[in-house]
């Protein structure tokens, strides 16, 4: 029997420039990318070069839309009216749509960035917001966490929603991120980082900060890009996940 293949996305275009980033390293292990629009991080010449380092590996091309706030990484929730947090989340994809058909490639995906992915996985408004703004494109897919307000929102308005787990995040029992203030946030061993993988992959489970084990399910594993240890994690899964009759 084959092994099972472990989708995997990574946000990317996020280094302040390309001699600092991780994208070139770690794009030949991913199916798809989250790209920054410029709002959070990111510039003209980041995302050309990750689109072109995307089509090499052939990793398909999503908008990574954020709250506009440099400053804060796009990490800290603001509280903007609907029909701003709409035309801000359409200006991001037409942007990245725009840098796109430069190189003759359209988007595939949008996936929300930071306070503005977790707060739509758990407030209406927001959730509802953004999928205004994906549903005024032609196509888009729409990665969203599982379970989450956003992936309900999503699937209510028919668009194809691409459900998600994190492989360098840890979770709570109510399966929201474990913040990034707390020291155990991300996950950088890459042993600690395959257990969650085949937990999820295997037995649709997931081991939460406070103990025991809750329902999770994914089409899709994230990493972080700006993840120091992203490249380290990745090429173990590669190497051991067969052991489990998984494989990226």
């Amino acid at each position: 029997m084959d092994n099972k293949r472990i989708h995997i996305n990574a946000d990317v275009g996020e280094a302040a420039n390309i001699s600092t980033s991780n994208d070139a390293v770690i794009m030949p292990f991913l199916q798809a990318c989250n790209i920054a629009c410029g709002f959070h991080a990111g510039n003209e010449k980041m995302a050309q070069e990750a689109i072109k380092i995307a089509l090499k590996y052939n990793v398909k091309i999503g908008a990574h839309p954020s709250y506009p706030d440099k400053e804060n990484f796009g990490r800290i929730k603001m509280d903007l009216p609907y029909e701003q947090l709409v035309k801000i989340v359409k200006t991001q994809i037409h942007w990245l749509t725009k840098q796109a058909k430069i190189q003759n490639t359209i988007l595939h995906h949008v996936k929300p960035h930071g306070a503005l992915y977790n707060t739509a996985s758990v407030d209406t408004t927001t959730a509802e917001a953004i999928v205004e703004a994906v549903s005024s494109f032609r196509d888009l897919k729409l990665f969203a966490a599982y379970g989450s307000v956003l992936s309900k929102v999503g699937k209510d308005s028919k668009l194809e929603v691409v459900d998600e787990a994190f492989i360098d995040r840890t979770y709570h029992h109510d399966l929201s991120l474990v913040s990034r203030s707390n020291e155990n946030a991300v996950i950088n061993k890459p042993e600690q980082a395959i257990k969650q993988v085949v937990g999820i992959a295997k037995e649709n489970t997931i081991k939460p900060l406070e103990g025991g084990l809750v329902a999770i399910k994914a089409d899709t594993y994230c990493i972080h890009g700006d993840n120091p240890n992203a490249h380290a994690i990745l090429s173990y899964l590669q190497m051991h996940l067969p052991q489990h009759e998984l494989s990226l």
